[in-house]
């Protein structure tokens, strides 16, 4: 057997290497053209994934984001009140408690960041009360504010208003306000003032009870000719008034005690007390003895 001449296998190993040369950059031009294949189909996917995204939103947008009109007060059903507020999926609750994290300051801006949004500050206000509650208060500042002026008694005037108030925001008999109303006022709890407006109010709010029941014999009543005391009640409307005038008295009779007639009625409610027989405001009797 004839071996080959030594510069022939020299060429030939050369062309053998030359051959696997060029398969080994055939190789990697395939595993670059793979990677850049690869990597633009993620970056088509993750295209697709944005635009779908996009498109869900826009579609959650034109489905969900409709403007507010205050000229419309329609209110939702039962069913969908119960749909909107509980739903897991659309619910608002269910949003709120997943924005909020467990939060309980988070659930209070986002509350906040809604009513301050949509500018429901006066409504929430309303509808909690809080209005109400601020007038209550400012009146009780206000009747507070009086009762400082008017408890000097510097007159027999002033001393009038001062237990007129008392008595038109005296509490009930045995309420357990009693204290609170003091406070509230600016009175003491245990002052004769305010033990005396307590009763007089008492009077006052069992004559306002008694007014619901027909007048009866015995009752003070206003008839045409003044204010007295009811004498006679006939069944068939005549009656008769007893009116008394310092040491006279009259008795005035009518056909009828509507219109017409007596017109009878209560005599009207006061909240002043009744004027004191000896004032330190008076005159004295060396005046007295003086002018006449």
């Amino acid at each position: 057997m004839t071996l080959p001449a030594p510069r022939v296998l020299v060429s030939e190993c050369e062309g053998l290497q030359r051959d696997l040369a060029s398969v080994k950059r055939k190789v990697a031009s395939l595993k670059t053209a793979k990677e850049l294949a690869e990597a633009k189909v993620a970056k088509t996917g993750e295209s697709i994934k944005v635009l779908t995204e996009q498109k869900r939103q826009a579609s959650i947008h034109q489905r969900r984001c409709i403007e507010i009109d205050s000229a419309n007060m329609e209110e939702l059903s039962s069913q969908n009140k119960c749909t909107a507020m509980n739903s897991d999926v659309t619910g608002v609750l269910a949003c709120i408690k997943h924005w909020a994290r467990g939060s309980h300051a988070a659930l209070m801006q986002i509350v906040m960041a809604v009513i301050a949004c949509f500018q429901l500050q006066d409504d929430v206000a309303s509808e909690l009360g809080l209005q109400q509650n601020a007038t209550n208060q400012y009146i009780v500042q206000r009747a507070n504010a009086s009762m400082q002026v008017l408890k000097q008694c510097g007159n027999e005037e002033q001393r009038q208003q001062y237990r007129a108030l008392l008595a038109m925001l005296a509490p009930e008999m045995g309420a357990d306000m009693a204290a609170r109303t003091a406070a509230a006022l600016g009175v003491r709890r245990a002052s004769k003032p305010f033990t005396e407006a307590i009763q007089q109010r008492a009077i006052i709010d069992k004559a306002i009870a008694h007014r619901t029941a027909p007048l009866a014999v015995g009752d003070a009543v206003v008839c045409r000719h003044g204010q007295g005391i009811l004498v006679e009640l006939e069944a068939g409307g005549s009656c008769a008034v007893k009116i008394v005038v310092g040491e006279y008295s009259h008795i005035s009779r009518f056909a009828t005690a509507g219109k017409q007639g007596a017109r009878l009625h209560a005599p009207p409610l006061s909240f002043f007390s009744a004027p004191r027989a000896k004032r330190s405001d008076g005159l004295s009797a060396d005046v007295l003895n003086k002018v006449r």
